[in-house]
């Protein structure tokens, strides 16, 4: 029977102890935790420009992939939501795709905004797209279709394509092909200027 008093003494002890030990560990955190600043300001939601609250988006939104041929692609957005309702596209604006190469390099293109159809997987860049290359090579354009499936990427309004010593100028390109046997088409009122060293 000595044992059935020592396991109810115990008992007793625990049901007056932890509630007390408790209630000295939150004192303690109200004690030293920080005073209100009553001027600083409460996180609220804003509303965006046309005053509605609740829509489906996302803020400063990070996407990241590897392609069929091991390639790492990384997107960065300032916002992405559906574009018209419809979520089957994706309107991205301020978008920054890195893509490192299985062989190393680091190729980056920015553009204002991206329209991504998640049914036939194409993207079109649209809006100040800059391309570059860790060869050298940039590419300005105003839009850019890429078709994720087929690897084609169609620029149908001007580009200027620079590196050092080369400066081309077309009124549209198309890059077809598979990944190790692409070919570059250009269109349109083609000038190639090189100045060679």
């Amino acid at each position: 029977m000595r044992q059935g008093t020592t396991y109810s003494r115990i008992i007793t002890f625990s049901k007056l102890v932890l509630p007390l030990a408790a209630l000295v560990v939150l004192s303690l955190m109200f004690l030293f935790s920080g005073r209100p600043d009553p001027n600083q300001a409460l996180p609220l939601a804003a509303r965006s420009a046309d005053g509605q609250l609740g829509q489906q988006g996302m803020t400063n939104p990070r996407f990241r992939m590897v392609t069929g041929s091991g390639d790492a692609v990384e997107l960065i957005a300032s916002s992405a939501e559906p574009s018209d309702g419809d979520a089957n596209q994706i309107l991205a604006t301020n978008v920054t795709a890195e893509i490192t190469r299985l062989t190393g390099g680091r190729d980056q293109i920015t553009a204002d905004q991206a329209l991504w159809n998640s049914q036939s997987s194409d993207t079109r860049l649209t809006g100040n797209i800059v391309a570059t290359s860790p060869e050298g090579y940039r590419l300005d354009t105003e839009e850019l279709s890429i078709n994720a499936a087929s690897g084609d990427i169609i620029a149908p309004a001007a580009v200027l394509i620079t590196s050092d010593g080369i400066r081309l100028e077309a009124g549209q390109m198309a890059i077809t092909g598979p990944s190790d046997h692409q070919v570059v088409h250009f269109q349109g009122g083609v000038r190639l200027l090189y100045e060679g060293k």
